[in-house]
């Protein structure tokens, strides 16, 4: 059975028992673990199911009401694509239809009313926006802009927009928005205004950095917009070399590899020059950024040598680490080759950050004395990584190919064997996680692999590298349910975590391998990255006190439920959430990246990621955080380690004390 059919016979049953029904708090477990899980349905499941939703949600339709009205309805709920936005629209909708009211577009709009609402915007301030003229169809397109580009604090903005638009303008109600959201997150924006699509897309550039070089970018435009330059591509690109220049490729290096507007039209013809000398850029910094410290540099100096330019340094650091993996790997020609046939060069990339990163001896072990075909010495290199991971932290590495890890499940043609790359992230991983213990909450965790799309490897990797700076925006589909947060239609994910019949899985898709290290930290690849993520929620969720703990974690990010409680994942009649638009962060500062700002236990496996991997910048950001987190992983960190970390932050032991003592505060509270 595959896990799209799977979701879908699960959605279906919650359907049948009731959960729309039900409304927002009368949610079935079923749905929310599935949700939970980040299994994402595909658009095709999706689209054939939202009908049966839609019909099984128990609205009792007067007799009298007419068919037009009937079938414009049915449109408006059709476009709600999150279950909890329909659960809340169909229960408005259910309240007015026993009140007579039989007007589509009456209906549509109180449940409209009702949706701003679960976002905190009260009942005066939805009036404004009423009495401004504003349509059904604004509004809901109004409350998706704020939900999209201001993830978890879409209430907070579709505020600003009803107390300063006049008349019923959506495009400046859209400018609100997201002068508001830039103003939070620092921007300074001139009075003569900037477009909004820079604005968008600069605070996209935010979402997905760590805090550390978002600042950088803050600092780069305040400087820009205070000399006139306003575009976005001018600023992306100062922004893009000063963030190159902190990897070590100097001014020097990057004037070198300058070329005419003419020579880039000429390679990407598709693309303006400005665009295209952005966009190269930006991709030679993902090339960088994975490497660690000892590797940038040599392919730095590669670059240096070889006097590339922004249109051909992909050849120079393809042979590069093509020879890098080669050493790594004992000098096996053979072996390095069969691995990166069909590898982009990004892919290679991040291969040689994962070999680079194992333990100089396990390295060894797993490649050394090699023989036979290169497949079958990928195969033998597996096995051993495979056993060293199961033995080191005490889990299962599932490698039964078609066959679901979870029992009773029978076949499932997504689930591959563990590729090389693969397991090394997954060995790396949970070396950086455990610090090579066998951590308790970890033991006994099965870590599947898994097909994340059907295009062949060489393609998708070429095709992400396509997109165009454009193309995202911050937080688009973060409450959608087929897709991921951060992730567009290309790609499923990048794993996930489940809990089935209380046996916790983690699963890493093989597209993680391929994807640059956005929003990672620099030196660790994404896949490596995603191991650290998902094993972190295994490590908050699951057991009794799952609620609990995730409810402590919400107080140090000030995570509300609707009814203005601390979240906790469960809403009091005992339904479970995940990822409801209507759940607000309190501090955006205080969650280390943009998917962190989606829900408590993505905050708390973002923030996971970044503790261990880069743990100054984790207490730099939230130091209670980083003292309750570092309990709850035993103690990752010593004492020692902690005083020295604060004292090179600058927080010192006095900011210890006083995070000590609030983390106390908090939690007795």
């Amino acid at each position: 059975m595959t896990i799209e059919t799977r979701i879908a016979q699960q959605l279906t049953a919650a359907v049948k028992d009731g959960f729309v029904r039900q409304g927002k708090r009368g949610g079935k477990a079923i749905v929310t673990r599935v949700a939970q899980d980040e299994l994402k349905l595909g658009r095709k499941v999706a689209e054939g199911l939202l009908p049966d939703i839609i019909q099984k949600q128990g609205l009792k339709l007067p007799a009298g009401m007419k068919a037009a009205d009937i079938a414009n309805l049915g449109a408006y709920l059709k476009r709600l694509d999150n279950h909890f936005d329909l659960a809340g629209a169909t229960a408005s909708i259910q309240t007015a239809l026993a009140k007579g009211k039989l007007d589509a577009g009456q209906l549509a709009r109180g449940a409209e009313q009702a949706l701003y609402a679960d976002r905190g915007v009260a009942h005066l301030d939805f009036a404004r926006l009423d009495k401004a003229g504003f349509s059904v169809g604004q509004l809901e397109r109004l409350r998706r802009f704020a939900d999209s580009h201001a993830t978890s604090q879409g209430g907070k903005y579709l505020k600003v927009a009803a107390r300063g638009v006049e008349g019923a303008d959506l495009v400046k109600a859209q400018q609100l928005v997201a002068g508001a959201i830039a103003q939070d997150a620092g921007l300074v924006v001139p009075k003569g205004g900037v477009e909004v699509k820079t604005l968008l897309s600069i605070l996209r550039d935010l979402g997905t950095e760590d805090p550390r070089d978002a600042k950088a970018i803050v600092q780069i435009a305040n400087q820009a917009f205070k000399t006139g330059t306003t575009d976005y591509y001018a600023i992306n690109t100062q922004a893009t070399r000063h963030l190159l220049g902190n990897l070590g490729a100097d001014a020097t290096l990057l004037n070198g590899m300058e070329v005419s507007d003419a020579a880039l039209k000429a390679a990407l013809p598709k693309l303006d020059a400005k665009v295209a000398r952005a966009e190269q850029l930006r991709l030679l910094r993902d090339r960088l950024r994975v490497l660690p410290d000892g590797h940038r540099q040599a392919a730095i100096d590669v670059l240096r040598r070889s006097k590339a330019s922004l249109t051909t340094f992909d050849g120079p650091l393809g042979n590069h680490f093509d020879a890098q993996l080669q050493a790594l790997t004992g000098g096996n020609a053979a072996l390095t080759g069969h691995l990166t046939t069909g590898m982009a060069v990004q892919q290679r990339a991040n291969l040689l950050s994962d070999f680079a990163n194992l333990p100089a001896d396990v390295r060894t072990k797993a490649f050394a004395g090699l023989t036979g075909a290169p497949e079958q010495q990928a195969k033998a290199a597996v096995d051993r990584l495979a056993g060293f991971s199961e033995d080191r932290f005490g889990v299962k590495v599932h490698r039964a190919v078609g066959q679901s890890p979870f029992a009773g499940q029978g076949a499932d043609a997504q689930v591959i064997d563990w590729s090389v790359q693969g397991v090394t992230e997954l060995y790396n991983g949970l070396e950086k996680l455990t610090g090579g213990r066998k951590l308790g909450a970890v033991q006994g965790t099965t870590y599947f692999h898994l097909l994340g799309d059907e295009t062949p490897l060489s393609k998708q990797a070429a095709s992400r590298e396509k997109q165009l700076l454009t193309q995202y925006r911050p937080g688009a589909g973060a409450y959608r349910p087929n897709q991921s947060g951060l992730m567009g239609k290309e790609f499923r994910g990048m794993g996930y975590r489940t809990e089935v019949g209380g046996q916790e899985y983690v699963a890493l898709y093989d597209t993680a391998l391929k994807l640059d290290n956005s929003n990672r930290v620099a030196g660790i690849s994404r896949g490596e990255g995603t191991i650290v993520h998902e094993t972190g929620h295994v490590v908050q969720l699951g057991g009794k006190q799952e609620q609990q703990a995730i409810r402590e974690w919400s107080l140090l990010s000030n995570w509300r439920e609707p009814d203005h409680q601390v979240a906790d994942g469960v809403f009091k009649d005992g339904s479970s959430y995940y990822k409801d638009p209507a759940v607000a962060l309190g501090d955006r500062k205080l969650v280390v990246t943009q998917y962190a700002a989606t829900d408590p236990v993505e905050d708390w496996a973002e923030f996971s990621r970044v503790f261990m991997l880069d743990p100054k910048l984790a207490l730099t950001v939230s130091p209670e955080k980083f003292l309750y987190m570092n309990k709850a992983y035993e103690n990752h960190f010593t004492g020692t380690e902690i005083q020295a970390f604060a004292q090179q932050t600058g927080i010192g032991p006095l900011g210890l004390q006083r995070a000590a003592a609030a983390l106390k505060k908090k939690l007795a509270a």
